[in-house]
């Protein structure tokens, strides 16, 4: 399968990747924690919100705002929709496909 619409950057995947980690506690500083944690990059607030709203805009994403976090500020978290979670099942398997019998090499220490 050929999709043009599968075509993810590394740091849109990775950022997918954390927002289904963290389920409904997808903040955007939980989102970087994640990233460093398990993907070891530290991300800026910068390079963050820019993806997150890249993501939004090709409808990958959902923004859901928390009202009773506080009472001067909302809590956001973020969502992966039904559009994102296709895409990027289809670029993973792009991935996949790519890397089959080539483990010897990328496995290698």
């Amino acid at each position: 399968m050929t999709s043009r619409k599968a075509a993810l950057g590394e740091l849109e995947t990775l950022i997918m990747l954390a927002v289904l980690r963290l389920e409904d506690k997808a903040s955007a500083r939980l989102i970087r924690e994640e990233i460093a944690k398990r993907g070891g990059r530290r991300l800026s607030r910068g390079a963050t919100y820019a993806t997150v709203s890249r993501l939004q805009r090709k409808g990958f994403l959902a923004l859901h705002a928390n009202q009773a976090a506080s009472a001067d500020r909302a809590e956001h978290r973020f969502e992966v929709t039904s559009a994102g979670l296709e895409t990027l099942r289809i670029a993973q398997g792009h991935l996949h496909r790519m890397r089959v019998g080539l483990e010897s090499i990328l496995d290698a220490p």
